[in-house]
């Protein structure tokens, strides 16, 4: 009697299961670990140190009290910027920043590598060619406009930048009778913790 031979055909992917599992599992792994060291270089790109909030009130006076300096410490106690607000005069020394308008006011960061690279924090344009391209700066038609207006009327500039919503709130604008010139106002500055300012300039990323 003959015998019968019964021939099986199996799959060609049976003998290669366990591999290709594994290959699987490890390509995967492979994947999660790129997104993961994709998303922790982005946070580290735009996660900002918190700050002490402030608030902060003063008199500007084109003769008796032109410039203003407040540090913005980080959390921690530590000095991490550096407002200098001022009426620009000509008898001041070049500090490396020309100041201009009837009033500007200067954002630096203290202590950092390579922070000098941009004259101000407060500088509006990515690429900027000139100091006076910045949210800091006014003009003295801006604050003209002001003057005899109710305590109520205000200029109000607000910017976001390094994970701080701030503020500049110029009103109570008197003139020079005799000149014509802005001759003083108050000035109150804000910096509060905001999550979602994530660029390093008030320039837009």
């Amino acid at each position: 009697m003959a015998r019968q031979t019964h021939r099986i055909n199996c799959p060609a992917s049976y003998g290669r299961t366990r591999a290709d599992t594994r290959s699987v599992a490890i390509l995967t792994c492979w994947l999660w670990l790129t997104v993961a060291i994709n998303n922790s270089l982005a946070e580290s790109k735009t996660q900002w140190p918190s700050i002490r909030e402030l608030s902060v009130t003063t008199h500007f006076d084109a003769t008796a009290h032109r410039i203003f300096k407040q540090t913005i410490f980080g959390a921690n106690g530590f000095p991490l910027y550096l407002l200098d607000a001022r009426i620009p005069s000509d008898t001041d020394p070049y500090e490396g920043y020309y100041y201009s308008g009837i009033f500007d006011c200067r954002i630096t960061a203290i202590g950092e590598k390579g922070a000098d690279r941009f004259a101000t924090l407060l500088q509006n344009v990515r690429n900027a060619t000139r100091d006076w391209e910045t949210d800091g700066r006014f003009l003295n038609t801006e604050l003209a406009g002001l003057v005899g207006a109710k305590s109520s009327r205000v200029l109000l500039q607000r910017c976001k930048l390094r994970g701080m919503a701030i503020t500049i709130e110029i009103g109570k604008v008197v003139k020079n009778d005799k000149t014509g010139d802005i001759q003083s106002f108050d000035a109150s500055f804000s910096f509060k913790n905001d999550t979602t300012a994530v660029s390093d300039i008030a320039a837009a990323n």
